[in-house]
């Protein structure tokens, strides 16, 4: 397992290494001065790398990440800077299937198909903590620049619960329309961690990150494990 992370890590780290390669030496006046704080906002598509035999996703499950990052510049060129930060990450799931405890372990019950509901979620929300080695090009006449990020980021769960919205059957084979959210879903992992991307121009950044850890602890509940792409809005 700690083979594929680090043939994984050393992928991505191969861009960074060539841009490294092809940047001139520059001086601090090749480069605009910026603010070390910065606001990071994503939006993102999320998808799953690993789900429960016949467990479907929704093409609408979504995210969204805020951080605060402070930019440290390595060197004089100005080029390159490692930036630590703190931030809040939330992944939604829209699925078939219902999340029920038995004595010992979490199950994903499939949502019969003769039912109707409007919305079924999973969320996992995170406090993060991302660390980014960057590279930015100096700067065009329009005063932006392209931009390059690969880091890591670690999360510690904030909470994991589910939202249904759709009809259900009582016990008098009554079929009614109900919300029912389930908190505190147990057997969580509580810290995620895994490699991230962005590619960007001026405030504008493409952006993706991979789970290396699933939601759920293995062999106690369904494994679930997410990835994000979206786009990022902050000055990198």
């Amino acid at each position: 397992m700690y083979q594929r992370w680090g043939a994984m890590l050393l992928l991505l780290c191969m861009p960074f290494a060539l841009l490294w390669s092809q940047t001139e030496k520059g001086t601090a006046e090749t480069v605009k001065k910026a603010s070390s704080d910065r606001l990071v906002l994503e939006l993102n598509y999320v998808g799953a790398s690993a789900l429960p035999d016949s467990m479907t996703t929704k093409w609408y499950s979504r995210g969204a990440n805020f951080y605060l990052a402070y930019d440290i510049p390595l060197g004089k060129g100005g080029h390159f800077s490692f930036s630590p930060g703190i931030g809040f990450s939330s992944h939604n799931l829209f699925n078939n299937r219902l999340f029920e405890r038995d004595s010992s372990k979490l199950l994903a019950i499939p949502i019969d198909s003769s039912t109707t509901y409007k919305r079924n979620k999973l969320s996992a929300n995170y406090l993060e903590v991302p660390l980014e080695l960057r590279w930015r090009s100096a700067a065009d006449k329009s005063g932006n620049r392209f931009k390059v990020g690969i880091g890591l980021r670690v999360g510690y769960l904030l909470n994991v619960h589910t939202k249904y919205y759709g009809t259900v059957v009582n016990d008098a084979n009554i079929q009614y329309v109900t919300k029912i959210k389930e908190s505190k879903l147990p057997h969580r992992n509580e810290i995620r961690f895994g490699p991230t991307l962005r590619l960007g121009y001026g405030g504008f950044n493409l952006v993706g990150f991979y789970s290396l850890t699933p939601i759920f602890k293995k062999g106690s509940a369904p494994e679930i494990t997410t990835f994000s792409v979206g786009i990022s809005f902050n000055s990198l």
